[in-house]
């Protein structure tokens, strides 16, 4: 009986060393992905923050009367109507979540961030989408028919005049600009939500590390 007690010990303990070993390849894994979508994320943010300045600009011109002059207007009309969509790095987070290798990180707080993720990231999608919707109708709908959308984009196949002009003095133009400006706070908020996830999600993990995040 005792020996039979004591081989179960060593199983356990066997048992117990495979699965700290198994975290700390996937809490690994994990420091990757998520070093890498702090590091997209921030790009998609500060581009979302400068088409944001980019239509307020516009905005402000058009409703004190000035029109910009021809080069920094086309570049402010492709920041407010060309778009980003946050693309994370998750094959490690959904290996295990669809592995059931989940109960193998031990950190509560860190199983929670983790398992709340996939929800934040989509509600912050839902905005991001929202607007890439409205920019590619505009541009399908609207640019495409009222200037020469190829030389927008390469100007230097253009002359100055693309009728940009006429466009900025456009209500339908305008419009376009209130919607999308009003949608830029939630948009913001919602990725101030996903950063703070991410810093703690990666403070997490590396606390986690049995040799720290460099180990």
């Amino acid at each position: 009986m005792l020996g039979i007690i004591i081989a179960l010990g060593a199983e356990a303990l066997w048992d117990s060393a495979r699965d700290r070993r198994e975290e700390q390849v996937a809490l690994r894994h994990l420091a990757e992905d998520f070093s890498k979508n702090a590091a997209r994320f921030d790009t998609a943010v500060a581009w979302h923050r400068g088409s944001r300045d980019a239509t307020l600009a516009l905005m402000e011109s058009l409703t004190a009367g000035r029109v910009p002059e021809s080069d920094s207007l086309r570049i402010l009309v492709r920041k407010v109507t060309d778009w980003w969509t946050f693309d994370p790095s998750d094959g490690a987070l959904e290996s295990l979540l669809y592995s059931g290798q989940f109960a193998l990180i031990q950190d509560d707080s860190l199983r929670l961030e983790l398992a709340a993720w996939p929800g934040l990231l989509r509600d912050y999608r839902e905005e991001e989408d929202g607007i890439g919707v409205l920019a590619m109708d505009f541009q399908s709908d609207y640019l495409m028919s009222h200037l020469d959308y190829g030389a927008l984009i390469l100007p230097e196949i253009a002359g100055d005049d693309l009728g940009l002009g006429e466009l900025a003095s456009d209500p339908v133009f305008r419009n376009f600009l209130a919607r999308r400006y009003s949608w830029m706070p939630d948009l913001l908020a919602e990725a101030e939500t996903v950063r703070s996830s991410l810093q703690r999600i990666r403070t997490l993990v590396d606390r986690n590390l049995k040799d720290g995040p460099d180990g």
